[in-house]
């Protein structure tokens, strides 16, 4: 048998290392491009963030603070807003409030609606459970004719 052999022109083994070099290159667009997207998704998937996002307004941060009260009572809401201040600056550790965006210096501004300046309502000592749907935390009066009304559980809706 025989074998021919040809040398291969300069121009081909060039053509062959530049085709090796995009090759790593695609690789390390396409990792570096993984990365981005994976680094950005756990970001945005952060517990801390995706709490901040769900109490992004006083009255949502009144509702789910109530609700922490209810979690931790028995189901029992606070008696009075004295002792839910009291749970609120005493009872949470800071770290959730920080995710919470409630700055414990100033709870006395959580129980004033952006909305109309006015304080809320809160209806206290509500006892509820999961399946719960008890108005907790509303404007008095609220704007544009429409009132935030936070129902347990639910979330918020406008009245």
């Amino acid at each position: 048998m025989k074998v021919h052999t040809r040398p291969v022109p300069w121009t081909k083994r060039r053509s062959y290392i530049g085709c090796m070099k995009r090759i790593e290159l695609t690789w390390l667009v396409v990792a570096s491009f993984t990365l981005a997207v994976v680094s950005a998704g756990c970001s945005r998937n952060n517990p801390a963030n995706r709490i901040g996002a769900m109490n992004d307004t006083r009255i949502k941060q009144l509702a789910n603070l109530y609700m922490a009260h209810q979690i931790r009572n028995g189901s029992n809401g606070p008696k009075d807003e004295a002792s839910f201040k009291a749970f609120i600056q005493n009872g949470m550790s800071p770290e959730r409030l920080q995710m919470m965006r409630v700055d414990p210096a100033k709870v006395d501004d959580l129980f004033v609606s952006e909305r109309d300046g006015q304080p809320f309502v809160i209806k206290f000592g509500q006892s509820g459970g999961v399946m719960s749907k008890l108005a907790v935390v509303f404007e008095k009066e609220g704007q544009g004719g429409k009132r935030q009304v936070v129902h347990e559980r639910t979330g918020r809706r406008g009245r």
